[in-house]
């Protein structure tokens, strides 16, 4: 039995948030690129050499990621076993230049180039790419979340021990700004990452501002007060209340306050939900999140307490947030959902 030895790579561009992989055109399937590796050659090497030759493009290969493939045919009566080592690079452009060994070449979001692949080895490779690729951002933006997270806490610290006179409303809000600037990171994330976002997730349907039944969902627990059966107008809709209860409240399997399944990603964004300081209905200091489907787009509110944070304060967040309420802080991708009259 011959043995070959090859060496390849599955290349990758981002554009606008979106990852497009690259596809060949060989004479009888659509596959990835490879290459013999040549006497002296390692297989880093070959994987470079393969991709310039073979596409013409300049590309980073990504540490971690190294995969082999194996399977066997026989050519002139002989046995043969082919291994393949795989690489997973990110192109710096677009523009390819095929080789003469190849008929054309297609750069595809993932579901689209997956059901190109002519082999079931190389739709496994690129399934463990993407798996890859998602981990790695994954990671990226938990880190970020931990340090700001830490920065927020140590700063808040900080300025209480050097500043005996602030207050406690303002240590509140810090958290509140903290809290929905991470969850606004966490919801554009999942945005990014799931090919099928659902904003509402399993436990509700049509809840979207644009249909048929939309929800306010708060971080009020109803087993402090049960508000499932009220509804508001506003922004020309008829809003019910959704709530979770205190059990469930921080998860983020869809089952918390906020419905949407972050933990169907292979690394949620975020770990915990987090809810108002005081979280209190009769003192109207919680968290609101809505949602329109069509538009893929949210908005989180919350109220503050100091001075010094609200309408026409020193550091006013509430007037200068591009949300439509002046009275309110207002994150996400579309701040004018709803004004928010359960404040």
């Amino acid at each position: 039995m011959i043995k070959e030895n090859e060496a390849g790579a599955i290349i990758f561009y981002e554009e606008e948030g979106k990852v497009y992989f690259l596809l060949l055109k060989y004479p009888r399937y659509w596959g990835l690129p490879k290459g013999h590796i040549e006497f002296g050659e390692e297989d880093l090497e070959t994987a470079k050499r393969e991709i310039k030759e073979e596409t013409g493009l300049d590309v980073k290969i990504l540490p971690g990621f190294k995969e082999k493939t194996m399977w066997f045919f026989m050519r002139q009566g002989e046995k043969i076993l082919r291994e393949v080592t795989w690489f997973l690079a990110k192109a710096e452009s677009k523009n390819v230049k095929i080789s003469e060994e190849h008929e054309d070449f297609a750069w595809l979001p993932y579901e689209e180039a997956r059901e190109r692949l002519t082999y079931d080895n190389d739709k496994n490779l690129l399934d463990k790419a993407m798996k890859y690729l998602m981990k790695r951002k994954g990671f990226t933006i938990i880190e970020i979340l931990t340090v700001l997270s830490i920065l927020i806490f140590l700063w808040g610290a900080i300025s209480f021990l050097i500043r005996p006179q602030i207050s406690n409303e303002r240590i509140r809000d810090q958290q509140r700004l903290a809290d929905l600037r991470a969850l606004e990171l966490a919801i554009f994330t999942y945005l990014r990452l799931d090919p099928n976002p659902d904003l509402d997730g399993d436990n509700y349907q049509n809840s979207g501002k644009d249909e048929s039944a939309p929800k306010m969902f708060i971080s009020i627990p109803f087993t402090q007060i049960d508000l499932r059966a009220t509804t508001t107008f506003d922004a020309g809709k008829t809003w019910s209340i959704a709530q979770s209860d205190d059990m469930n409240l921080r998860r983020t399997d869809g089952s918390g306050w906020i419905p949407i399944p972050f933990k169907k990603l292979d690394y949620a964004p975020i770990f915990a939900l987090p809810i108002d300081p005081v979280n209190q209905y009769k003192d109207k200091l919680f968290y609101t999140y809505v949602f329109h489907r069509g538009n893929k787009t949210f908005e989180i509110n919350a109220k503050l307490e100091s001075a010094q944070y609200k309408l026409g304060g020193v550091e006013d967040q509430t007037s200068n947030d591009a949300g439509d309420n002046d009275n309110l802080f207002e994150v996400g991708s579309q701040r004018d959902l709803i004004t928010n009259g359960l404040y």
